[in-house]
């Protein structure tokens, strides 16, 4: 049952993650806004500041988390700006670096070369229509034992501004 919840639990990840960046199954019209990096293939510190400012300024929600798969965060981690140990002490502590102050989420189904800047408390909302329902069978001749778990959740935007996609594959 543990490894079955654990591929639950990925499973609403990877959903949250497609929610964020492309809406939910409502419509296209809760797509989340897409900032362009300014050279395709490459990110700065620039670009980061340019979706958070996209964020505070034009939409006027408050950043945060940032959210990014394992490659991302790596050269997120990697810029100059985020290994001043004066600021940061990942090397120390392990906790991440909070760029502009907000949190940097590793999320492993999020899509490449996008990287999400969001106001947590208004971009999406999990709507649960039916708890988790555990049950269990046994076949008697053959000695199986069978487990399913069965959840009816899914994600649904609350703001279509509260988040804003960076993305360096433009091209």
């Amino acid at each position: 049952l543990q490894r079955m919840g654990e591929r639950l639990g990925r499973n609403l990840d990877a959903r949250l993650a497609q929610v964020f960046v492309s809406g939910d199954s409502s419509g296209s019209g809760t797509a989340a806004t897409t900032v362009n990096t300014a050279t395709t293939g490459t990110w700065t510190y620039a670009d980061i500041v340019s979706g958070f400012m996209k964020l505070t300024m034009d939409h006027y929600f408050t950043p945060t988390h940032m959210l990014a798969n394992s490659d991302l965060c790596k050269k997120i981690l990697a810029m100059d700006e985020f290994q001043d140990s004066a600021l940061f002490d990942f090397a120390k502590t392990g906790n991440l670096p909070t760029p502009l102050g907000v949190k940097l989420v590793p999320m492993p189904d999020q899509p490449d070369n996008k990287l999400t800047i969001l106001d947590a408390g208004y971009a999406v909302q999990k709507l649960t229509e039916q708890d988790l329902l555990v049950e269990s069978d046994k076949l008697i001749n053959q000695q199986w034992e069978r487990s399913y778990l069965t959840v009816v959740t899914d994600f649904a935007v609350i703001y279509e501004k509260a988040r804003v996609v960076v993305q360096s594959d433009w091209s």
